[in-house]
């Protein structure tokens, strides 16, 4: 049965394991221990002369050489991550050779038994730009200082730093930032760089996967990427592993494969693959769109992965938790909006208290119209005087639970809860405005009982109009958001079920 790409985004979790839990055991990747764990492991470089024959030669079509350059990076930037423990296995780039070596595992690189990884393997020239890239970014960026080397070039892969500038230079303009700033690093934005930039320079090789099914696959393996790094998963070795084993098929996908009935595969892998091969290309833009909204901030993303997390078990949590990751991602994206708005808030309470008493003997004809100002007032100040306390908490007690949120919900409230009293008064200003305005006219011009002091009256005259205005504008804003939201979601939901009767 298909599924509504909304269900699908919700159900992306069955690839994602639960991070809780007691940690598996630390599994190396195939043939780790025989890796080169410097540059000076690498053989020298033969046919040189005196001054470069210190030069080594690095083989990255070679599974030992390339799985090499994991292990010096690793090795390397360990020390300069604040985020990692002194293991190796807490390193966030862990999580690459891991999926390197369940590649060479279940024959993805085409080495049928050799050490060896085929140009024709569209996972090994996805993965060329997942080790050689960063290796050479390492290097520019200084982190990297060993002997001098050279990479065995390949068809057209880029062999050198300049070569790859030139021929992907976003990813390695990200990724030598990224190695430039270890301490505040943003590992996910450069690992989905590498793969989006390379994904178009090595299509031909789709083609060369054995099955359709396992070319699917391959192709929703490299959108799941997006997914786990906006949401900023922890990509060290333990919580790779967890759902590498239990997700990720240890061989080939044939032709004949149907998930989830493939009688080799564990429930879990069964799961995972229908749920990849159930997503229509088509849907990816509209999935990523919705995903980022949830995933725009560190509040957000803390429920995003509780999404991940809760998904397979129970539907509506996960539900729960990304809707209030989408409210968190609005509040984050209009906190300025909210401060500016807070400040006014404050001013017209103030300025309303003030001309209400000052102004109070000063309109005989409607004494109420100064007392609502002293009410609103009064009202609107205490409120602002909360939600200022609110925020205050909130920003003092920023964790990792992202509890601080909840006292800005609260401050949010608070602040309606004024906005609210402000529209009614607003709307009692109008009737008095209307009515009374028009009752009492004087033809003799020398009277000095007025109907209203002046500023009293302009005042009460513009805060009617400027609130009308605001309020009619924000509903007329948020009219045109619902009305997209649901012609996009109908539109979706319209493709699903076209989908689903055509079966």
């Amino acid at each position: 049965m298909t599924t509504t790409p909304v269900l699908i985004l919700l159900a992306l979790a069955l690839i994602i394991p639960s991070l809780n839990g007691s940690n598996p055991n630390e599994r190396l990747p195939t043939f780790w221990d025989e890796a080169p764990s410097s540059i000076s492991g690498y053989p020298l470089a033969s046919n040189r002369s005196v001054k470069q024959d210190l030069t080594r030669l690095i083989d990255p079509w070679l599974y030992i050489d390339r799985l090499g350059l994991y292990k010096i990076l690793i090795i390397t930037t360990t020390p300069l991550m604040p985020f990692c423990s002194s293991s190796n296995v807490s390193n966030i780039l862990f999580g690459l050779p891991s999926q390197f070596g369940w590649q060479f595992d279940s024959n993805r690189l085409f080495s049928n038994g050799s050490r060896k990884i085929s140009t024709d393997s569209w996972w090994g020239a996805a993965n060329y730009y997942l080790s050689v890239i960063p290796f050479l970014a390492a290097v520019d960026a200084g982190v990297i200082q060993q002997d001098s080397f050279e990479l065995v070039q390949r068809e057209n892969f880029c062999s050198s730093s300049s070569e790859c500038f030139r021929e992907i230079p976003e990813a390695m303009t990200l990724w030598r930032t990224f190695f430039t700033n270890l301490r505040q690093a943003n590992y996910c934005q450069t690992h989905r760089a590498s793969i989006r930039y390379a994904l178009p320079m090595i299509a031909s090789k789709i083609p060369l996967l054995p099955s359709v099914t396992e070319q699917r696959f391959g192709v929703g393996w490299a959108h799941l990427v997006d997914f786990i790094g906006m949401a900023r998963e922890n990509t060290n070795l333990s919580n790779v592993l967890k759902y590498q084993d239990a997700f990720f098929p240890y061989r080939l996908l044939r032709n004949d494969d149907h998930p989830p009935h493939c009688p080799d595969f564990s429930r879990t892998v069964n799961q995972g693959l229908e749920l990849l091969l159930s997503i229509k290309p088509e849907w990816n833009q509209e999935m990523l769109r919705l995903w980022q909204r949830a995933t725009c901030n560190y509040e957000s993303r803390q429920d995003a992965q509780r999404v991940l997390q809760i998904a397979a078990i129970s539907k509506t949590t996960a539900l729960k938790y990304y809707s209030e990751a989408v409210l968190k991602s609005y509040l984050h994206e209009f906190s300025l909006v909210f401060i500016v708005l807070f400040g006014i808030l404050i001013g017209i309470p103030i300025s309303s208290l003030f001309l209400g008493y000052t102004k109070y003997d000063e309109c005989p004809f409607e004494p109420l119209l100064p007392r609502s100002l002293q009410i609103f007032g009064v009202v609107g100040l205490i409120c602002s005087t909360i939600a200022s306390i609110l925020i205050v908490i909130s920003y003092k007690t920023v964790d990792d639970s992202g509890t601080h949120m909840y006292y800005l919900i609260y401050a949010f409230i608070v602040v309606t809860i004024n906005a609210i009293s402000g529209v009614i008064l607003t709307l009692f200003i109008i009737s008095v405005l209307r009515t009374k305005s028009v009752e009492y006219q004087s033809n003799n011009l020398s009277d000095t009982n007025s109907y209203c002091h002046p500023w009293l009256y302009n005042y009460c005259y513009t805060f009617a109009t400027v609130g009308m205005t605001l309020l009619g504008g924000f509903l007329v804003w948020l009219m045109r958001i619902l009305v997209v939201k649901t012609f996009n979601f109908c539109c979706m939901l319209m493709s699903a079920l076209k989908t689903e009767k055509n079966k």
